[in-house]
């Protein structure tokens, strides 16, 4: 209901809001926010939380720049290297998230993954 009605408003405050172009935009930019909650879901799904998400899509977003721009390497190749990239990262922050949970050899809380991660990335 809430979506409906800001779109009717910015319909209206804006002629330019409802053409393709901008609605192509409006979509491309929502499918990063899509894919980080479809990821979040399954982690909040399993019993967890993760806040270093935002740091590590951030970082994952950085090296595809990288590969394309300074490496040159052509973008079929950078998007599932770049999401090779991400899973790893998300992997490893997982690890030691449950490992934590599982046998804590610092008895530091789980949050404590969040931060160190998130300064990290």
């Amino acid at each position: 209901m809430g979506h409906r009605l800001l779109c009717a408003i910015l319909a209206i405050a804006s002629p330019n809001f409802l053409t393709p172009f901008n609605l192509t935009v409006v979509i491309r930019e929502a499918s990063f926010v899509g894919l980080v909650a479809l990821g979040q879901t399954l982690v909040l799904l399993l019993g967890g939380i993760d806040l270093s998400v935002g740091a590590a899509a951030g970082l994952s977003a950085i090296v595809g720049c990288l590969f394309l721009k300074s490496l040159g390497i052509p973008p079929w190749l950078v998007i599932p290297a770049t999401a090779l990239f991400g899973l790893c990262i998300g992997s490893i922050s997982g690890f030691f998230y449950f490992s934590s949970q599982i046998k804590s050899i610092y008895r530091a809380p789980r949050c404590f993954v969040w931060i160190a991660w998130s300064g990290n990335s």
